[in-house]
């Protein structure tokens, strides 16, 4: 081993040593440099899914945005504008609408003037 480090020289074995490991040096930033910008691609996308859920949640808040007036007041005195707050719930929440058809039945249960009439509504 004596021969190869004299017949390379001993500046030419730490030359090579020190190229090496900064050429692996170079290697791993690049790596390194990859997987960060991977990481803020997902995290950028992550964060766009978000806003974009954000949005649409608070587009369906603002549909709702007023309505229990008109949710709570008889239909006959409803304005124009309560009724087409009625007709968004009704398209885009059958769930809330179907609730306010029950209390619209169940009042007009409780107006009935004939016991008899009222129980039948009730038995239906």
């Amino acid at each position: 081993m004596h021969r190869f480090l004299s017949c390379r020289g001993p500046d030419r074995v730490k030359n090579s040593a020190r190229r090496t490991a900064e050429n692996e040096v170079r290697r791993l930033e690049s790596e390194f440099q990859k997987a960060e910008e991977e990481a803020e691609k997902e995290q950028e996308e992550i964060e766009k899914k978000l806003n974009e859920a954000y949005s649409q949640l608070k587009a369906r808040a603002n549909e709702l945005k007023h309505t229990k007036y008109a949710l709570g007041m008889n239909p006959e005195n409803l304005s124009d504008g309560l009724k087409d707050k009625l007709k968004i719930i009704e398209i885009s929440h059958p769930d809330i609408y179907t609730a306010y058809q029950l209390k619209e039945e169940l009042r007009a249960i409780l107006r009935m003037k004939s016991r008899e009439l009222a129980q039948a509504e009730l038995d239906k």
